[in-house]
């Protein structure tokens, strides 16, 4: 439970920085990833590899979408130290409670650009064609634009929950 509270409130603090400079630092990121490197290591060798390996894990599938411009780098960063810190099982809900934030997020700022129909239409093309560029805009100047440190503070706030008032919402029980 420490270890979610952590992340929520360096979650907070990120997506300050990030409504703020569209920037997550650096020291804050990495931060995160040293604390679960202790934090795991209170709980044995193993504990710290897993914790390891999630960081390494979320940090190179991070890299694809970081590579094609749809995530920011601080974002991935943020991520792989936030999986990282939930450890296992925690990391389960943690990354998929953000990923389903993020969604929301991105819909109702589409919805509020009054470009979600047309984003709809592009996905439909992508889907159509097999392919993920189809449907890219190929504006670059309305990529990353998204504070999506929002969506993982809202992923950590889920882990907080599942592990004190609402168990239900564990997806994995260790």
């Amino acid at each position: 439970m420490l270890a979610a509270m952590v992340l929520l409130g360096a979650s907070l603090l990120a997506a300050c920085s990030d409504l703020a400079a569209r920037r997550i630092p650096n020291a804050l990121t990495f931060g995160v990833a040293a604390l679960a490197i202790g934090f795991s290591a209170l709980h044995g060798p193993w504990s710290v590899l897993v914790s390891v390996l999630l960081f390494a894990i979320v940090f190179v599938a991070g890299s694809f979408p970081y590579g094609r411009g749809w995530i920011g780098g601080g974002d991935v960063k943020l991520l792989a130290a936030g999986a990282a810190l939930a450890n296992w099982p925690g990391a389960a809900t943690f990354l998929l409670a953000t990923a389903l934030a993020g969604g929301v997020l991105s819909t109702v700022e589409l919805a509020r650009q009054g470009r979600l129909r047309v984003t709809m239409n592009r996905f439909a093309v992508a889907a159509a064609a097999g392919s993920l560029e189809a449907g890219m805009d190929s504006d670059p100047a309305r990529r990353n634009k998204l504070p999506y440190a929002l969506a993982i503070a809202a992923g950590a706030l889920v882990l907080l929950a599942s592990e004190t008032f609402a168990p239900w919402l564990q997806l994995v029980r260790a």
